[in-house]
């Protein structure tokens, strides 16, 4: 009898245990991870480390995936997914920023999330969701700029070290930390100076870029902006083509005139204050041109596209480590994959645009605004006394 009575009983606990695995393992399936309202004893901090505030502090190093990168691995239903769940998913975004937003919300109020991310989201224009959500969800306390340090023996990002605290106060000036030399293997206190940088600046450009947080120029920024205009303001400014149509068009690229063409430019042939076509070789789909030409009615290019080919414009290469823009003035060219100003308004001269754009004074203005976005390394020096 008792032993009938232990076998009973076995099997009641396995039934029970069984009954439980069943319910947990319903519940995981029923569960949305890309939810951030959702309600769940798993993967949550009260569940797991019995916090019903939030964390007090957080320490990471999110994964740094690019929107084209992450499509091609998890495709556009997670993507899709993210982009409803999140505030900050914005445009273009690299998947960090999301880890951003998610750190910030597992804050306790006062809490302190200390995140090492690449510094384009200081000024990528794909994170200007971020941006504005830590303006309105928190302090940004400190800044680090380990971009010359050996950090990643792998990953090609300038990292930078974010500070920020979950607060309803006032928010206090931002301190940030600038190497005083750029490369070095290992991070040392010494070999940085702080500069500080008032909260109202981050609220001063459109979309709150914050590029010249990482500049020790970034006090005069106030000054050099007051009663300036944005150049769309004084025009038009446009992407000459977007990823797509440079595919399109490309193809239907010849080395001969023909009725109906206009030569073709890219960031290859454009020059300081010069076009290089017909001296260096546009290079498109493996396929290499001298003497490049766009036929725009067999390659059905529209309307507003025409029109801006055949205006006189300013077009300016897109990557390179100073401005390279060149002054189309009889609207010979179509351009591929760059950036042009064109309709100029208020009587504004293009050549005048031309000039100021490639002056040292424009290239100081633009260090300001995207310095976050260089991809060359720049030597800095220790200050004068």
């Amino acid at each position: 009898r008792d032993a009938v009575r232990s076998l009973e009983d076995q099997l009641r606990r396995t039934t029970q245990f069984a009954e439980e695995i069943d319910a947990t393992a319903k519940q995981l399936a029923a569960w949305d991870p890309y939810d951030q309202n959702a309600s769940s004893p798993f993967f949550d901090p009260e569940w797991m480390f019995g916090l019903r505030d939030g964390f007090d502090v957080l320490i990471g190093n999110p994964p740094y995936v690019s929107a084209l990168v992450f499509t091609e691995l998890y495709g556009e239903t997670l993507r899709n997914a993210l982009n409803a769940c999140f505030v900050s998913a914005t445009g273009a975004y690299d998947v960090f920023v999301l880890f951003l937003e998610r750190g910030i919300c597992l804050l306790r109020q006062s809490g302190v999330l200390s995140f090492i991310t690449p510094n384009k989201y200081l000024a990528a224009k794909y994170a200007a969701g971020i941006r504005t959500y830590i303006l309105e969800n928190s302090s940004l306390q400190r800044l680090v700029d380990v971009s010359g340090v050996n950090v990643f023996e792998s990953a090609s990002v300038y990292p930078v070290i974010t500070i920020l605290t979950k607060t309803r106060v006032a928010p206090s000036p931002l301190r940030v930390l600038l190497p005083l030399r750029r490369m070095s293997e290992a991070f040392e206190l010494g070999n940085y100076r702080e500069c500080v940088v008032p909260h109202e600046m981050l609220k001063l450009l459109p979309e709150n870029i914050w590029g010249f947080a990482l500049s020790r120029s970034a006090f005069l920024l106030p000054k050099l902006i007051d009663s300036a205009e944005p150049l769309a303001q004084l025009g038009e400014v446009s992407a000459t083509s977007t990823a797509a149509e440079a595919d399109e068009y490309g193809a239907f690229l010849i080395n001969k005139p023909q009725a109906g063409a206009l030569k073709v430019l890219n960031t290859g042939t454009i020059d300081r204050y010069a076009s290089l076509w017909g001296q260096t070789e546009l290079t498109h789909q493996g396929k290499t041109f001298l003497t490049p030409y766009l036929p725009l009615a067999k390659a059905a290019v529209n309307g507003r596209r025409q029109e801006m080919y055949r205006s006189p414009k300013v077009l300016f290469a897109k990557m390179a480590k100073t401005c390279e823009a060149f002054i189309d003035e009889d609207g010979e060219y179509a351009s591929l994959n760059t950036n042009c100003f064109y309709r100029p308004r208020k009587s504004i001269s293009l050549k005048y645009v031309g000039g100021f754009v490639s002056s040292r004074l424009f290239m100081f203005l633009y260090d300001l605004f995207f310095g976050a976005l260089r991809m060359a390394c720049l030597l800095y020096t220790s200050p004068s006394p």
